[in-house]
């Protein structure tokens, strides 16, 4: 009996992560349909809801019933044992207390760690959220209704109204992912994500977490992002915020309540258009054949490029004269050459780009 109780438990862990074969699909609901397990799985039930009553993460009826609704409102039980004439209410029991535990300890760690993070409760629509958690190794994409794409990262989970809202678009995020925003100026797109929340019209951006360090971080590949602290259950402080650009990422830390914001770690060429994101990661826009030309001449060319800002230390700088071929590296490495081949070097200071004499730098 041991044996078959561990095998249901581990059919029922991979039916709840989608992992299932039709093989062990069929296997599952031999043991569901015959009810002389129902003594196992009512013991598996007891056991989760004991863990997540031990481990403090007990919720009112009223949002338990909540999340309830939520979740059996888009898991079709149904749909995937849809093979049977009667399902077994056990299957229902089950995979929603199963579902719970995972949402609630999630929903627990943000909402007490991190100053309680929006539920359920503040989204649009409420009844038909969908909740989706990409449990497997690489990231998985996805599809909002509005065409906006998000990349979520292994064991991540994003949270959304199965009808986004006609005057803005709201989603909650635990853990990482990359976001595609559909373009749509009079639906701003809000990510609430443990203490921030990030606002888009139409934009590309990453959403990061160090939970050694204690930070957040907001990197922007396209458009304009701004990122405020979270007020209250759903609110933003717009006084305690920043507005980030391309190629830029701000860093919020957590403890101290503080941004800081700097270059990305690998800046892109920014296009024009938006929504044709495929060129940024290929083709170089501009050409970096030079041949005697002006310092000055090729910061024009590489802010133009990449929509950053470089100071030259001194007017001098602006004469110096290079020649080479810096196409197929990045901005750094482009960078580098030509301090080499001028005897000079670079900072970056927040988002700007210094660069500077050797004597400048001795200063």
């Amino acid at each position: 009996m041991k044996e078959v109780e561990q095998k249901i438990k581990a059919l029922l862990a991979k039916y709840l992560s989608a992992s299932l074969s039709d093989s062990e699909l069929d296997e599952l609901h031999s043991y569901i349909s015959t009810n002389k397990y129902d003594f196992i799985i009512s013991k598996s039930i007891q056991e989760n809801l004991d863990a997540q009553e031990l481990a403090g993460k007990g919720l009112s009826k009223e949002r338990s019933d909540l999340i309830l609704n939520n979740i059996l409102s888009e898991f079709k039980v149904e749909k995937n044992l849809g093979r049977t004439a009667q399902i077994s209410r056990w299957v229902r029991t089950i995979a929603a207390v199963l579902i719970i535990g995972v949402v609630v300890s999630s929903w627990y760690y943000y909402a007490h760690k991190n100053n309680d993070m929006p539920a359920f409760a503040t989204l649009p629509n409420v009844g038909t959220s969908i909740t989706i958690t990409n449990s497997s190794a690489t990231s998985m994409p996805v599809h909002l209704e509005d065409g906006t794409l998000v990349m979520l990262d292994p064991q991540s989970t994003i949270i959304y109204p199965k009808h986004l809202a006609a005057d803005k678009r709201e989603v909650c995020l635990l853990g990482e992912a990359f976001f595609e925003v559909a373009k749509n100026p009079a639906r701003p797109f809000l990510v609430y994500h443990e203490n921030l929340v990030t606002r888009v019209l139409g934009t590309s951006f990453k959403i990061k977490r160090n939970k050694q360090k204690g930070i957040l971080e907001v990197d922007v590949h396209t458009g304009k992002v701004q990122v405020y602290e979270r007020a209250g259950n759903s609110g933003m402080k717009k006084g305690n915020g920043v507005t980030i650009m391309p190629n830029e990422r701000v860093i919020y830390n957590v403890a101290k309540s503080t941004f800081a914001t700097s270059l990305v770690e690998n800046p892109l060429p920014v296009l024009s258009d938006e929504s044709d994101l495929s060129k940024s990661n290929s083709a170089t826009l501009f050409s970096y054949s030079f041949n005697a030309t002006p310092l000055s001449a090729i910061v024009t060319r590489i802010e133009g490029e990449y929509g950053v800002k470089i100071i030259l230390s001194n007017d001098r700088l602006g004469e110096y004269l290079f020649s080479g071929d810096i196409s197929t590296t990045n901005l750094f490495s482009k960078l580098d050459i030509l301090c080499k081949a001028l005897g000079i070097s670079y900072e970056v200071s927040g988002v700007n780009i210094i660069l500077n004499t050797e004597t400048d730098s001795k200063k």
